[in-house]
């Protein structure tokens, strides 16, 4: 087989798994997300991927292709930034450079993104900006669980909400309880 061939085979077998198709049998016996990976922007002789096949592993890197991203969709949940690795075996994905997601109740900008599909865990730091409904929240880093629908933020955290502002170090939202918790000693600034 040709390199070009295996080339392509590997970026298939990507695309695939990418897109949530199981092994057989797998698909009955429980519900995966569905995905799909686009790379944007990027001229046609220029390599913007790469899948390794004996570690089956993605990885993009496109930040030195101006107006150029990858976009990762899973059902609700978008993710996009500019170099991305994806670990198929290890349910990982790790998305940096001009990171972001949204979600129908929540959109972040961050340094680093990082998403374990299996877990439905998310973390993302570095310059961290998370927008809700409610507040718009700054922190060093935050975890967020979606099963719990519960989201921690730590370090240099800085609430923004309707009539004030907030400052600490542990922030937590409870979006099923529209409910937040602030953890450790606060500081508040409000509009009269």
């Amino acid at each position: 087989m040709s390199n070009l061939n295996r080339l392509l085979l590997g970026l298939v077998v990507c695309l695939l798994c990418v897109t949530g198709i199981t092994e057989s049998g797998l698909a009955n016996e429980q519900k995966e997300k569905q995905g799909q990976l686009e790379i944007v922007g990027v001229p046609a002789q220029a390599v913007a991927g790469t899948y390794y096949t004996k570690t089956d592993v993605f990885y993009a890197d496109v930040q030195d292709i101006e107006g150029a991203f990858v976009r990762i969709t899973y059902d609700d949940l978008v993710i996009i930034g500019r170099v991305v690795e994806w670990r198929r075996k290890d349910n990982y994905l790790k998305v940096t450079v001009d990171a972001s997601l949204e979600q129908k109740d929540m959109n972040i900008i961050a340094d680093q993104i990082e998403y374990f599909t299996e877990e439905e865990r998310l973390l993302a730091e570095g310059n961290l900006q998370v927008t809700t409904e409610d507040a718009t929240v700054y922190a060093d880093r935050m975890v967020h669980l979606e099963k719990e629908e519960k989201t921690d933020f730590f370090a240099n955290v800085a609430v923004h909400i309707t009539d004030g502002k907030l400052f600490g170090d542990h922030f937590v939202i409870y979006s099923a309880e529209d409910r937040m918790e602030f953890i450790g000693s606060f500081r508040g600034e409000f509009d009269r």
